[in-house]
């Protein structure tokens, strides 16, 4: 019997007794049970094939761009660091500064502009990071589908 595509698929007028039940598909493993056939019931098989050819072996240029992602990450981090450290030494400026004037003036040029940069290159490194992690981890993963059934299998 030949049926197309997935899904549930019913056989009828199979004598009763046991009966060896062969499945293939294109690409996948064949697969071979036998099956008791009940005289007056119906008898259920349930059967995934798997892929005979795992999925295309991850490209060694995703694998390098991620890692640049994960460098520029941490250069961002540091230097996000960097402007974090310039921020507080100009905060301890704004605080010693007896001048009010002056005081505001010092916190609007120099302490503010440095803490935003410092959280807005502190946002880009997570996310560089995260996304060079993503990217590697999405390389070195190959996952097979079959129908009730995920398999996730790591290459290191």
């Amino acid at each position: 019997m030949s049926t197309e595509g997935p899904g549930p698929q019913t056989i009828t007028g199979i004598p009763a007794g046991d009966r060896r039940v062969a499945l293939s598909a294109p690409g996948h493993e064949a697969v071979e049970q036998v099956v008791a056939v009940p005289v007056d019931g119906t008898a259920r098989l349930q059967v995934a094939l798997l892929p005979t050819e795992p999925l295309p072996a991850p490209r060694r240029g995703l694998r390098l761009a991620a890692g640049g992602l994960v460098g520029i990450g941490v250069a961002a981090g540091g230097l996000a660091s960097w402007e974090y450290v310039q921020a507080r030494r100009s905060f301890q400026d704004y605080l010693s500064t007896e001048d009010d004037d002056a005081a505001v003036a010092l916190y609007e040029s120099e302490v503010q502009p440095r803490r935003i940069r410092a959280g807005i290159e502190g946002g880009a490194a997570v996310l560089c990071v995260a996304a060079g992690a993503g990217v590697w981890i999405g390389t070195r993963t190959q996952v097979s589908v079959a129908p009730g059934q995920v398999r996730l299998t790591r290459r290191w």
